[in-house]
């Protein structure tokens, strides 16, 4: 059996589900909601009922750690006081540690995507993707102003946050966290909250790579005149086909990229990098629940049925 955990709103899981659908797998999605009305998770016996559906653990063969939340709990379920924020933090804790038993006895299953390594942060990863011989931005993580002032007096330097934090809305106002080139900091506090700090990479192109089991989907995105400085390709106003093509890596880039995701026990995610005009292939990060429709369907790489064979292939061992 396959089990898929993701989140409702997610297209690649629904284009995903579409392929286990037609091949006539047998599969069931889990959703963070679910696991506020599971019917049961017995520790002594090995299942866990959940939509209505009785599942012992030995039937579970193949698991796609697609996208999850740890803010479960619609608080409106339990009780009529909207603010109460530690009363609802409380509910959602006890729901993650019933989500994360229900992962720990799967743990010995075929993952894709380990929900273990999910988080893991950018600065972790530059650490392993030197290990492993990539190269990456020069990188500190400081508080201080005056660390700021001495990087900028001759270099320019970008600022992007740790971890993935997920968009967000206060009030009527959406917030989406930007990779942001540093200029006017006089006004700066002498002191900030501790923040990751990088020399910008003048970049030729950019590479983006869908990895999947030791395959490589690789594209290229070529700036335009008005985009070539532009820091963070999610701010220009439209990623045309026209600027996107099919890129062959280096084999040795190949070998080091697979060394690296291995070394993190990733085996799915996709993973940013920048070509330099050297040459130079400068590793930015790896997004283990990043998107790739756009490159599935601008090259017709049918990368959704790919996830699908993989998961049925791993189920049926």
């Amino acid at each position: 059996m396959i089990l898929i955990f993701s989140i409702e709103s997610d297209t690649s899981t629904i284009n995903v589900v579409k392929w286990l659908e037609y091949k006539k797998a047998d599969f069931l999605v889990i959703f963070p909601e679910d696991i506020i009305t599971i019917d049961e998770i017995n520790i002594s016996h090995d299942f866990f009922s959940i939509k209505s559906k009785k599942i012992y653990i030995d039937e579970v063969k193949s698991i796609w750690f697609r996208k999850w939340t740890k803010e479960i709990i619609n608080v409106e379920l339990f009780t009529n006081s909207y603010n109460d924020k530690v009363y609802n933090k409380s509910l959602n804790s006890e729901l993650n540690a019933i989500s994360n038993l229900l992962f720990q006895m799967l743990a010995k299953k075929y993952w894709l995507c380990n929900p273990s390594v999910s988080n893991l942060s950018k600065i972790e990863q530059y650490i392993y993707a030197k290990k492993n011989d990539l190269e990456i931005p020069y990188s500190t993580v400081t508080s201080k102003k005056t660390i700021l002032l001495d990087l900028l007096k001759n270099r320019s330097i970008i600022t992007k946050s740790i971890i993935s934090t997920p968009n967000f809305i206060f009030e009527k106002d959406h917030f989406i966290n930007y990779t942001t080139l540093l200029s006017e900091v006089n006004n700066y506090p002498d002191s900030f909250m501790p923040s990751l700090l990088q020399e910008k990479v003048e970049k030729e192109i950019e590479i983006r790579i869908f990895y999947l089991e030791k395959i490589f989907f690789s594209f290229a995105i070529i700036p335009s005149i008005n985009d070539i400085n532009e820091v963070d390709i999610r701010r220009v106003s439209e990623v045309n086909s026209g600027r996107i093509m099919k890129y062959n890596l280096p084999l040795k880039i190949k070998k080091k990229l697979t060394r690296f995701m291995e070394d993190i026990n990733l085996n799915t995610g996709s993973i940013d990098l920048l070509k330099t005009e050297n040459n130079k292939y400068v590793f930015l990060e790896v997004n283990p629940q990043g998107q790739f429709e756009y490159i599935s369907n601008i090259s017709n790489s049918n990368i959704d049925e790919q996830i699908a064979n993989v998961l049925i292939k791993n189920d049926r061992k």
